[in-house]
């Protein structure tokens, strides 16, 4: 990967953390401790939002989510994809 490759996806990987501590880490978790009947995204529930985000058939999709772009959205799972996490 070129350098400038490296710095714009390290960027939209910043974006999607940033969106998500926003936006997200409050009831989901990751960053705190999030609600409890909430899920903390494994990466089954991510590819499957990815998915659903996608075909633009999201149902369980939320009033935050939902005033968010596809951009915004795709950083996010970006950031989602990438972290390091138990499962």
């Amino acid at each position: 990967m070129s350098a400038e490759n490296r710095a714009i996806y390290m960027d939209r990987l910043e974006k999607g953390k940033i969106l998500y501590q926003m936006n997200c880490s409050n009831c989901h978790g990751i960053f705190t401790k999030g609600k409890d009947s909430v899920p903390n995204f494994t990466k089954d529930q991510i590819s499957n939002y990815r998915s659903a985000v996608l075909m633009a058939n999201d149902k369980k999709n939320h009033a935050v989510a939902a005033k968010m772009s596809p951009q915004q959205l795709d950083y996010i799972i970006l950031f989602l994809s990438l972290r390091k996490h138990e499962e």
